[in-house]
């Protein structure tokens, strides 16, 4: 669902479906419907509740998706099944009518009001000047198959469930003993000293035979296999390809002016001092001392005995201030001390130090800008049309070259790229569209069919065929012989800077010092900066592997791992205990995390004792039929 294109509707999506559950709107045509294999059936009942086939397969669909941009193309949908993946996508569509059906019993109601609120603060459903846009909201709800009473209906159930869990959630708070004990366990830090073995100090490891170059090629196929690589034909087009043929008139540019004021009124604002004091003679006084030039801060320590920190209001507008002083201060010139002025507060002595002058751009100032706007959001909603048209026309049956020469899009082809988005020759492809969107599109999409139309950046979208796919494949000895020598040295240099890491702590664990150990091998050693258990390797230098084993370690004991160019050695020098009544933002954002692990608890034992109350039926063998292909 193209975000811009579409008016951003991947935004609603996020905002308007449940709190516990996401339901996906993303078109995967009408074959849903029309297999009868998944249809016509209901995969759980929760109470008098059915949960149909075609939206637990259409959000199977959209996770093997993900799936195969992680693990590869082969990823099947038995595989999802096997691994527990459908069995989880189907419990949370069981707890969502859960969750409902519990917030329907207890009489949980949200009225129209709020759902309104709800809709009109969506940035998806807002124009340009930042007001809610009636005719986007029915541009994107149109996009993703939804009519409004059916949108409205979603909305209201999500705020429905989200105050019936919450209200559950209400009082689940982390205990301080527990909140104390976590942030000390988190935030004690180690410091160690560290001893780098690098495998390039190992510089003679022989020459490998045939056999040890056949035997490491194969051992290490994957190291030597050629990616996957796919040809395609593509066809992209962004919003910025149709301003230039946009017009916009002076009568446009003048209403958009007027419609959006607002954004070119800059208010005044003022730097003010303010002193106030007890009564009119006391403010007289003070009035008195600071014409003589006197500084505004030491008469109201002597006056009033007002500290410094108590008489700056910073910059502010005129409705910042009271009504009672706010011409007063509008009025002053700058460095200017106001008479006294009498308030609910007291008496007041103002100063402005500095004056930001306010005004309103005029339209030659800022009708490049209201053109430019203008014309994107036309070709936004030009790029949108033809997106339903290219879609009609594929939907149609139209190839990609068809359909480009309908509409006269350009198409491009590409013979090889790998995932990595390189060529044959190890260079980076050019000409695509950019970011990952498009290499994770080809690659999960099947040889000979079409990908869906897919946003490409903020502001386009892109289709894209896959016209052939050549499988990984080990590459010869013969091609690779030399790199296959090389990665063989490597790893012989690494297995020496091992085995010495290896005997250097266990002579350090066995009382040896340091210094001793690393002098007949003219190393040396460096202190680390203060470390915590979650430490990437910022401050420790070492990997999170390493980190993990010097948390268990003894002071002045060791340990070794692998790091980047050889093995490491580590001595923990010292350990610092963390001291929570030092740092009450630590301890809070702690405080916060376990209260919430808390909360996602309740909702879980809610979710468990209304499946007692309720009722939850499986349909596993329907499950198996559709997805393992049992009969």
């Amino acid at each position: 669902m193209l975000s811009a294109l579409r008016k951003r509707s991947g935004g609603i999506l996020v905002k308007s479906l449940l709190i516990l559950l996401i339901i996906s709107f993303g078109a995967w045509g009408i074959q849903d419907w029309l297999n009868p294999a998944i249809s016509g059936n209901a995969v759980a009942t929760v109470g008098e509740e059915e949960i149909g086939t075609v939206e637990v397969d259409r959000r199977v669909r959209q996770e093997v998706a993900r799936l195969r941009q992680m693990f590869g193309n082969q990823f099947s949908q038995e595989q999802a099944l096997k691994f527990g993946i459908i069995d989880g996508i189907i419990n949370e569509q069981v707890n969502q009518s859960l969750i409902r059906q519990g917030a329907t019993a207890l009489g949980v109601t949200i009225s129209d009001k709020l759902i309104s609120d709800d809709i009109r603060s969506q940035s998806d459903f807002k124009g340009i000047a930042g007001n809610f846009d009636r005719e986007r909201f029915n541009q994107v709800l149109t996009s993703n198959g939804l009519t409004e009473k059916r949108y409205v209906n979603i909305v209201r159930t999500s705020l429905t469930n989200q105050q019936y869990t919450d209200s559950f959630q209400s009082g689940a708070r982390a205990p301080e003993i527990m909140v104390d004990a976590v942030y000390r366990h988190r935030n004690q830090k180690r410091v160690v000293e560290i001893v780098l073995i690098k495998d390039a100090n190992f510089v003679d490891v022989g020459e490998p035979d045939t056999s040890n170059i056949e035997a490491f090629h194969k051992t290490n196929a994957k190291q030597f296999t050629a990616p996957e690589y796919r040809k395609f034909t593509f066809l992209q087009l962004e919003a910025n390809d149709l301003i230039d043929g946009i017009e916009v008139s002076e009568e446009d540019i003048q209403s958009s002016y007027e419609a959006r004021l607002d954004e070119f009124v800059t208010v005044e604002k003022r730097h003010v001092l303010q002193m106030v004091l007890t009564d009119e003679e006391q403010a007289k006084k003070a009035q008195t001392e600071l014409l003589t030039g006197r500084e505004f801060a030491i008469v109201a320590k002597e006056v009033a005995d007002l500290d410094e920190s108590t008489l700056d209001l910073g910059i502010v507008t005129k409705n910042d201030l009271l009504p009672a002083l706010a011409d007063s201060a509008f009025a002053l010139m700058q460095g200017v001390v106001s008479t006294p002025i009498e308030s609910a507060l007291g008496w007041h002595l103002l100063k402005v130090t500095k004056i930001e002058v306010g005004g309103t751009q005029k339209i030659t100032e800022v009708r490049d800008v209201l053109k430019n706007d203008i014309a994107k959001e036309r070709a936004v909603d030009s790029l949108y049309n033809l997106s339903r048209t290219l879609e009609d026309e594929l939907g149609g049956g139209a190839s990609i070259e068809e359909a480009a020469s309908n509409l006269n899009f350009k198409i491009t082809s590409v013979v090889a790229m790998d995932q990595a988005g390189k060529d044959l020759a190890g260079k980076a492809v050019t000409g695509i569209p950019s970011g990952r969107a498009f290499i994770q599109t080809t690659f999960t999409t099947e040889e000979g069919e079409d990908s869906q139309l897919t946003e490409s950046g903020p502001e386009g979208f892109f289709v894209v065929r896959v016209d052939g796919v050549t499988a990984p494949a080990l590459r010869p000895i013969n091609t690779v012989r030399a790199q296959v020598i090389d990665a063989w040295k490597a790893e012989q240099r690494s297995e020496k800077s091992k085995q010495q890491a290896a005997k250097m702590a266990t002579d350090l664990n066995n009382g040896k010092a340091l210094s001793d150990i690393v002098g007949p091998y003219s190393l040396t050693s460096t202190v680390s900066k203060a470390f915590k258990r979650d430490d990437n390797g910022t401050n420790s230098g070492l990997s999170p592997e390493l980190v993990k084993k010097v948390f268990d370690l003894e002071k002045a004991k060791a340990t070794e791992g692998k790091a980047a160019d050889g093995y490491q050695v580590v001595v923990l020098a010292s350990v610092m205990n963390a001291n929570p009544s030092a740092d009450k933002t630590g301890v809070d954002a702690v405080r916060n995390s376990l209260s919430q692990s808390l909360k996602d608890d309740v909702t879980a034992q809610l979710t468990t004792a209304l499946r007692q109350e309720i009722g939850v039926d499986i349909n596993r063998p329907l499950i198996n039929q559709i997805y393992s292909g049992e009969q």
